[in-house]
């Protein structure tokens, strides 16, 4: 294989790669299902100042909005945060992330500060190995350096090639 020099393009695009990689080897499964089991009880707390029907006739006029990040807060003066994924959070009134908190069980709050740690936890795991690939690529002037140390990257040889022999890779 010819020297294929890295270009920022290219460092990005295999920095890219290296993320989707390392997070194979973290699954969510557990951050999933615990994800699953809050938010209906997390919908609960919001539905009980923004009722469903009132939401259904709001919802026909456009006046409210989904809400993915709910704030709950328990009678201890907890106050954590619920990540709904992307446009499946209640609808309500107003404008998103308005700055509301609902009220919640301390134990709802606890299982939610739960689910918060173990995806800290994960991200921290998957930021310390993408250290290690991010300072490989930085560090590697061509890409054959990156193969020797990570062969799963060799599957993107060709498109490194193209990357190479494009001048302009966005195409103006």
């Amino acid at each position: 294989m010819a020297k294929i020099r890295l270009s920022d393009v290219s460092r990005r695009r295999l920095i890219g790669e290296a993320k989707t990689f390392v997070e194979r080897f973290y699954p969510t499964k557990e951050i999933d299902a615990l994800r699953e089991r809050l938010s209906d009880p997390v919908r609960a707390c919001v539905e009980h100042k923004f009722p469903v029907k009132d939401m259904a006739v709001c919802r026909k006029y456009h006046v409210g909005k989904t809400e993915d990040l709910i704030k709950i807060i328990s009678l201890t003066g907890s106050v954590t945060r619920f990540s709904f994924l992307y446009q499946t959070g209640p609808y309500v009134i107003g404008g998103r992330y308005a700055g509301r908190i609902y009220a919640a069980p301390a134990r709802l709050v606890q299982q939610v500060e739960r689910l918060h740690d173990l995806e800290t936890a994960r991200a921290g795991e998957i930021n310390l190995r993408m250290k290690d690939y991010t300072a490989l690529i930085n560090g590697a002037k061509i890409f054959d350096e990156v193969c020797a140390v990570w062969p799963e990257a060799e599957k993107l040889a060709g498109e490194m090639v193209e990357l190479a022999c494009d001048p302009d890779p966005r195409g103006s």
